[in-house]
């Protein structure tokens, strides 16, 4: 519940005598998800990622931090994928290999800012 308080309120782009949040393309979606969690806004931020990651790819990376964290011996084996993603990228593929693969997308390629902010608070 804390982390609700923090920063931006999920609400905040909420109009409540229309109904309605913020319109979805709105940049203020995504300044409000760098803001509310930090760790989107340093994967953002270093510079040796040399690709740009959606909000699709954020979700994805929550899931499975999630996921992982309810197995603790999948953590003590494989580490977060988190840390997986960044070792791989600042240390080359060779570090890390693949270990499933999905057939049915969970997230659409229009996945949002607003959808990821929205995620992230309630989930």
């Amino acid at each position: 519940m804390q982390l609700l308080e923090e920063n931006v309120k999920p609400f905040e782009f909420y109009d409540e005598a229309k109904k309605q949040f913020l319109e979805a393309k709105n940049p203020k979606w995504e300044k409000a998800v760098l803001d509310k969690f930090s760790w989107i806004k340093y994967i953002q931020s270093n510079s040796a990622l040399d690709e740009e990651l959606k909000p699709r790819d954020f979700a994805l990376m929550s899931d499975e931090d999630a996921m992982e964290q309810k197995d603790f011996n999948a953590i003590k084996l494989n580490g977060d994928k988190l840390r997986q993603y960044l070792t791989k990228k600042t240390l080359g593929d060779f570090v890390t290999t693949v270990s499933k693969t999905t057939i049915v997308q969970d997230y659409p390629e229009n996945f949002t800012w607003r959808d990821l902010f929205l995620k992230l608070c309630f989930e």
